[in-house]
């Protein structure tokens, strides 16, 4: 039986491995941080990153175009 930590997408990511997941340049990291838009772990003065929370914060900022109507 797994624990969440070990799962794929309960794993902790640095900082460093975050920014090549989404990749993004650390400073738009701190400024999505900063407005609520990722969550984070702060572990003593590490901050970590769930791929889950990291997967949910995408899909939450992730603009759906204008579907055509099916009628047309």
């Amino acid at each position: 039986m797994q624990n969440e930590a070990t799962t794929p997408a309960g794993r902790l990511l640095t900082e460093t491995e975050a920014c090549e997941y989404l990749r993004v340049r650390p400073r738009q990291l701190f400024n999505w941080r900063c407005l609520g838009l990722v969550p984070f772990i702060r572990i003593g003065r590490a901050v970590r990153y769930r791929v889950s929370d990291l997967d949910a914060a995408l899909d939450r900022m992730t603009i759906n175009p204008i579907q055509p109507d099916s009628e047309l």
